[in-house]
């Protein structure tokens, strides 16, 4: 239900405009809704109010790799590669920029989590990807990118994949975020800025 949550996490915001971590999660769901400018808008925002926000600095490195601002979005990724919490953010940013053996690196530091399965995904490494979702229940948390980033496209309809979906009762949700991203050509949602 991606247009209420984008208009929950706005109505947020204005309420309480200078919570940095509400305002680097609205940046994190825009990401999802495939507007990366928007997103960048709001990690900025988070990073004023709170400098030392690293999922901010994440989402901002994020939104720059799919600008197509892979430099940026890598030397900001670099800051995080070695924080154990934040690194996941790091490697998919290295995967999104083309900067593979980066990507790698930050993965054979092991062990392989959920979070991991989209730098998995942006590195075709499918089966891995498909593992890794199967290893362990899909929450809520942590987990939305899978419904919504384009790198899952390729494995979506694999029964694998639509196994993990339904052991962890994510299959309707699933279904839901893909009409939406059905509904929202990324041309569409650059005319509705």
């Amino acid at each position: 239900r991606m247009d209420e949550a984008l208009l929950e996490f706005r109505r947020a915001v204005e309420l309480d405009p200078i919570f940095s971590r509400l305002v680097d999660n609205y940046s994190s769901a825009l990401l999802n809704a495939g507007r990366p400018e928007e997103a960048l808008a709001y990690a900025d925002r988070a990073l004023v109010l709170q400098p030392e926000n690293k999922q901010a600095l994440g989402f901002k490195a994020i939104a720059l790799a799919m600008l197509g601002r892979g430099a940026e979005g890598v030397a900001l990724a670099r800051t995080l590669e070695l924080d154990s919490t934040y690194a996941t953010y790091a490697a998919f940013v290295f995967a999104l920029a083309g900067e593979r053996a980066a990507a790698e690196r930050v993965l054979a530091r092991g062990p392989l989590t959920k979070s991991d399965a989209r730098t998995l995904a942006a590195l075709g490494r499918y089966d891995d990807c498909i593992a890794v979702l199967q290893a362990g229940a899909l929450t809520a948390n942590g987990v939305e990118f899978i419904y919504f980033f384009p790198s899952f496209d390729p494995i979506r309809h694999d029964p694998r994949f639509q196994k993990a979906l339904a052991a962890s009762g994510a299959t309707e949700a699933h279904d839901r975020a893909q009409a939406w991203r059905a509904a929202h050509s990324p041309k569409e949602l650059k005319a509705k800025k």
